[in-house]
């Protein structure tokens, strides 16, 4: 049995070793999708964003804004000479959102409208440019209490003077310099006050690690998400190779051939998919060893588990490609339906992004457990052990694959 399994396996690598377009597919992409993505995003913990700033003036107020905005993590400002120029460019999507601290910034602070910082936004990203929103709102928040503390002394000045007919003026007392002061004592008391909440809150927040076996707890990186995640995205597009693979052998009748030998018809499928399985393996293999080398990207400290997670995932790639082949009924179902559906499960699952995925749902697509069992070996350092949960749900994925697969398959 095992003689005419290794015949089919070896006849489809060496087909595969003449298909240079498909290997640069699943092992160029995914390594240019991390380098582009961690680009833009960085390696931290949390995402940054890089966004576009225009200063249309000058003064102290500005300049404060902008170091408030420079101090801010999880966003990176890059300076531009005019607005019309970040227009041009959001607009043409190679930001998502240009901040604009318009002429007259200063000034504004001082009146009763107030001022205001404007968002340049793509309209295609326009619900993530919310995030930065948030972020540009608590920067700057500082300088808002400072300047309410400078309206609240003008306004009481004006009242004083207006309402009450008192005037500091009669008394030879320069009334601007008092404003000055009492402005910057009550602007370093608050802001004192203020510090001193968020230092020493009546209501804490206290977060307590969940009890642990030695196991390293850490949030994964941006980089620790993208390369597991983008790995599979293109790993899972071997699913739909494999089905236009074996439907085209089915019309052209090699499976008739193929049933006249001594063998089993799940010999025969296990034949054709073995060659997926390795393919697949050293796709995740190669990609994340790439991506650790180039990007530094932690393995954790139990090779057995990395490649039991691989291979666990790679199993499921393969019985994923024998049951799409079994339930499609054309060629040209064979080369979109696959296609459609690793997408579907990679956009459910977060593989490609953290922020993006759908809850509940995401526990059905293979992605989901290979990734937590990837970053269970990578950012936890779980042994075997550790990941066991996630290869036997992988595992039994596959297996149902594989059995739905060879049960409804037409070889004829």
């Amino acid at each position: 049995m095992l003689t005419p399994i290794w015949a089919i396996t070896r006849k489809e690598l060496k087909l595969w070793f003449q298909r240079p377009s498909q290997w640069i597919i699943l092992f160029v992409a995914p390594f240019l999708f991390v380098a582009i993505m961690g680009q833009v995003f960085g390696g931290g913990s949390a995402p940054t964003v890089s966004v576009y700033l225009v200063v249309e003036e000058e003064g102290r107020a500005a300049k404060r804004a902008v170091d408030l905005l420079e101090d801010v993590k999880n966003v990176n400002l890059e300076r531009l000479e005019n607005r019309a120029e970040a227009d041009r460019r959001v607009g043409q999507g190679q930001r998502m959102v240009a901040i604009i601290i318009p002429a007259g910034f200063g000034e504004a602070l001082k009146t009763t409208q107030g001022a205001k910082v404007e968002l340049i936004v793509d309209p295609a990203r326009e619900q993530s440019a919310g995030l930065v929103m948030g972020q540009v709102n608590a920067a700057l928040a500082p300088l808002l209490i400072d300047a309410e503390v400078a309206r609240g002394v003008n306004t009481a000045f004006a009242s004083a003077r207006n309402d009450f007919g008192i005037d500091l003026t009669d008394a030879n007392i320069n009334t601007e310099d008092v404003q000055k002061f009492l402005t910057a004592a009550l602007q370093g008391v608050v802001a004192s006050q203020v510090q001193d909440a968020f230092n020493n809150p009546l209501v804490r927040v206290e977060l307590q690690a969940a009890s642990t076996t030695g196991m390293v707890v850490r949030a994964p990186t941006i980089l620790e998400w993208l390369v597991p995640g983008y790995t599979l995205f293109f790993a899972f597009f071997l699913v739909g190779m494999l089905a236009q693979v074996l439907l085209d052998e089915r019309v052209a009748g090699t499976f008739r051939r193929l049933l006249t030998m001594p063998t089993s018809r799940a010999a025969i499928l296990l034949g054709k998919i073995l060659p997926y399985f390795a393919i697949t393996l050293l796709q995740i293999i190669g990609v994340i060893a790439l991506c650790s080398l180039v990007f530094d990207v932690n393995l954790g400290s139990d090779p057995g588990a990395f490649l039991l997670v691989a291979a666990a995932t790679a199993a499921t790639v393969a019985g994923l490609g024998i049951m799409i082949a079994a339930l499609v009924r054309s060629t040209g179902q064979a080369g979109s339906v696959p296609n459609l559906i690793a997408t579907a499960m990679a956009v459910v699952s977060g593989a490609f992004f953290p922020s993006i995925r759908v809850p509940v749902i995401e526990y059905a697509t293979p992605h989901h457990w290979a990734i937590r069992g990837f970053q269970d070996v990578m950012t936890r350092n779980l042994g075997i052990a550790g990941v066991a949960d996630e290869v036997a749900i992988l595992l039994g994925m596959a297996a149902l694959f594989f059995v739905i697969g060879v049960w409804r398959f037409r070889f004829e």
